[in-house]
């Protein structure tokens, strides 16, 4: 990008003169990467990031998103792109597809070879930039069925392959066939708009507007193309490009986007499949849906069955009283009742037989010899088995060598439900009675959490994952640790976040704080 005032909104830079560099079933992802503050000498852009959020928004709104990430601004260092692409090598499966969409400078040295210019990236130093060939490696070594390469930067149509053809054919063959494809906002020498700001670029702004007003199931990348082509060149100087990427392993198929489902699409293929995840994606997708009340108690009713099925397998009063406790009116809790009747008479000692009394003061008094029980340890349900270990004085080692001989694998840190302590506890002979937890559904979002009762009051058994927007983040902010770990709220966040059915004990806790 020049840094001449005639030039400032072309998204690319040139070196003072003589001043030369040296030499469909799988999941859908998004990497997009848009940096607008760069190191000096490179000029900043004003709408590289916005870009990147705007087409992402419309995507999660329209389209399928299912893994997003993001890399902005100072975050997106030459490292941060690698380490992501890496990311995508290695969790990215055969039948999945990915977009990775850039948004920033662009260089094309002498020999025409084209590079990214990362946020890090320092001048005169090509190292520092991410080499074309770098990209088409790691773009290449991703198992995805289908891979759409982005790029919105000068001289970025030094990526495509050479007189290539994107003729169309049938969308099933197109999705059915590998495709390893380029769209660039301009061909290999030539520099692009960055737009006014506040604004898109004349790229993105085209791309927006096709995805936002198609109205198809089902359009592939070259259709795509052909209209963004239209209206990019209809407005500024500048020629879109698209192709197969050089040297990927490109098989003659496209990415296609599919546009979301309906909500009552979605909510009859959820009542046909009526299972545990298809409500749980309806809630996902429709939380305050016209369904949603009607799919939060399909929701309870199964799982309400399975959690009875899983007490009926296990036979124990733990796991009848679990059932109980999980639900505030069980389906089966008459039955659950009598098993935990029949299990405790079965249970119960005979009444014992005192000796006689002594007929003289000489007969000695025999009494029967009383069997010591020792005391119940209380547990409470999903400890980690570090903890369990202390408690029931039994090592860690010999704890998880006993549940591999059982067939079962844990680490050290693992929390464990009841249906596992127990089998712990009867393995080394520990007399013990676990606090079993309950479930809580947020009728918000419609996602369960293990809660557990202590001292009366009923207490969160793992993190919060509810989205309140401003003043909550993931971990790393990685979505993938919110199922891991939930989300980190700040102190006013949290008290949004908590579910109706749990904020009156979090309100009194917040308030004795405050103290």
């Amino acid at each position: 990008m020049p840094t001449d005032k005639k030039n400032s909104d072309a998204r690319g830079f040139d070196l003072p003169a003589g001043e030369g560099l040296p030499e469909g079933a799988g999941k859908s992802w998004f990497f997009g990467i848009g940096i607008n503050e760069y190191r000096p000498p490179f000029p900043k852009l004003h709408n590289a990031r916005k870009d990147i959020e705007d087409i992402l928004g419309l995507l999660q709104e329209r389209y399928e998103v299912d893994e997003p990430h993001t890399l902005f601004d100072e975050d997106a260092t030459r490292g941060a792109i690698l380490d992501t692409l890496q990311l995508l090598d290695e969790q990215v499966r055969e039948e999945d597809k990915v977009i990775i969409y850039y948004s920033g400078h662009g260089h094309l040295d002498r020999k025409e070879r084209g590079y990214w210019i990362p946020a890090d990236a320092e001048e005169r130093r090509v190292a520092t930039y991410l080499h074309n060939a770098t990209l088409r490696e790691f773009v290449a070594g991703i198992d995805a069925r289908h891979t759409l390469l982005i790029s919105d930067s000068c001289f970025s149509g030094a990526l495509l392959a050479r007189d290539a053809d994107y003729a169309q054919a049938a969308l099933e063959e197109l999705e059915r066939s590998r495709s390893r494809w380029v769209i660039s906002s301009g061909r290999q020498r030539e520099k692009v708009a960055d737009g006014a700001p506040g604004k898109n670029s004349p790229f993105a702004a085209s791309i927006i507007k096709v995805l936002g007003r198609n109205q198809d199931a089902r359009l592939n990348a070259g259709l795509l193309f052909d209209q963004v082509l239209k209206l990019t060149r209809f407005n500024y100087e500048q020629m879109a490009q698209s192709a197969p990427l050089f040297g990927a392993g490109h098989e003659g198929g496209q990415y296609v986007f599919r546009l979301r489902a309906s909500e009552e699409t979605t909510w009859e293929d959820a009542a046909k499949e009526n299972s545990v995840r298809a409500y749980n994606r309806y809630l996902a997708r429709f939380p305050r849906g016209k369904r949603a009340d009607e799919a939060l108690a399909r929701l309870q009713a199964l799982e309400d069955e399975q959690e009875w099925q899983r007490a009926e397998r296990i036979g124990r009063i733990y796991a009848y009283q679990h059932y109980l406790r999980s639900f505030p009116a069980p389906r089966h809790a008459e039955t659950a009742r009598q098993r935990i009747a029949e299990l405790e008479a079965e249970s119960t000692p005979p009444p014992r037989q005192l000796a006689k009394p002594p007929e003289s003061e000489n007969d000695s008094i025999i009494y029967p010899k009383q069997k010591q029980f020792p005391k119940k340890l209380q547990i409470p349900e999903f400890i980690s088995l570090e903890e369990l270990s202390g408690l029931i004085n039994i090592s860690a080692t010999d704890i998880i060598t006993a549940c591999m001989r059982k067939g079962f694998i844990v680490s050290i840190n693992q929390r464990l439900d009841a249906e596992i302590i127990h089998l712990i506890a009867e393995e080394f002979g520990k007399n013990i009675d676990v606090i079993v937890s309950n479930n809580f559904t947020d009728s918000r979002d419609g996602k369960l959490y293990r809660t557990i009762e202590l001292n009366g009051q009923r207490w969160l058994a793992q993190n919060l994952n509810f989205d309140v927007g401003e003043g909550c983040c993931f971990y790393e902010n990685d979505p993938k640790n919110g199922e891991k770990y939930g989300r980190l709220y700040t102190w006013e966040a949290a008290k949004k976040a908590c579910p109706p059915g749990l904020r009156r004990e979090l309100s009194r806790t917040l308030a004795a704080a405050d103290g």
